[in-house]
């Protein structure tokens, strides 16, 4: 380009050369070819990159004349913890477009109390009649104590693993007994109870061959 101007950035207003404050101009002057144009400048620009930055719940699109991920965090001026993890790594040289994510890490061991829910145990009473029922037993829930491992990444549970648990307190199975005896079944009711005992067979069934035949 052609200019009476001797300042630089007169220079690039008068050619409309858009300049951005983090470019880094250097300027120098011509001398080789000076019968030819006579004395002139030399500028060159050299251009910051765009960096999109994301990190601590901000995303931004930045530009930046650093040369490597770690020298832009640095000038962000982020820390990062033991445990942090950075995409791409520290030592990556920075191009444009690239995108640079800082993830917080963090972990922690927590002790906390939970409950040992109980079970519900049936048994059976061939003296009662089917669809009576009784409670043996109040079910109690159990207690123990647990130490996990929990890591969060950018505050958001990513992983808990259980280290230990100590048994508090056993939990108390719920008993409730039920009535097997068919409605009409009589005196046989009592033999098909001790046959179905004595070989493994439910007395319920074998009644229930008995009035089919």
């Amino acid at each position: 380009g052609k200019s009476a101007y001797k300042n630089v950035n007169d220079i690039l207003n008068q050619l409309n050369v858009k300049v951005y404050s983090e470019d880094v101009i250097t300027s120098e002057l011509i001398i080789s070819d000076f019968t030819e144009n006579g004395l002139g400048q030399k500028i060159t620009i050299k251009r910051s990159p765009d960096v999109v930055f994301e990190a601590d719940g901000v995303r931004a699109q930045i530009r930046t004349n650093k040369n490597t991920v770690g020298e832009v965090l640095a000038e962000r001026g982020i820390t990062l913890g033991p445990r942090d993890e950075v995409t791409p790594a520290p030592n990556t040289n920075i191009v444009a477009g690239t995108k640079i994510t800082v993830v917080r890490v963090s972990e922690a061991d927590i002790i906390e109390d939970e409950v040992i829910p109980f079970t519900v145990v049936t048994s059976q009473d061939h003296t009662m009649y089917q669809g009576q029922s009784r409670l043996e037993s109040e079910g109690i829930n159990g207690m123990k104590k647990k130490t996990s491992r929990v890591v969060y990444r950018n505050g958001v549970l990513a992983s808990k693993t259980t280290l230990s648990e100590t048994l508090l307190q056993a939990p108390k199975n719920k008993v409730v007994v039920s009535g097997t005896k068919p409605y009409g079944a009589g005196d046989l009711w009592i033999l098909i109870v001790e046959a179905g005992q004595k070989y493994g067979v439910d007395p319920g069934a074998m009644y229930r061959v008995m009035m089919c035949e």
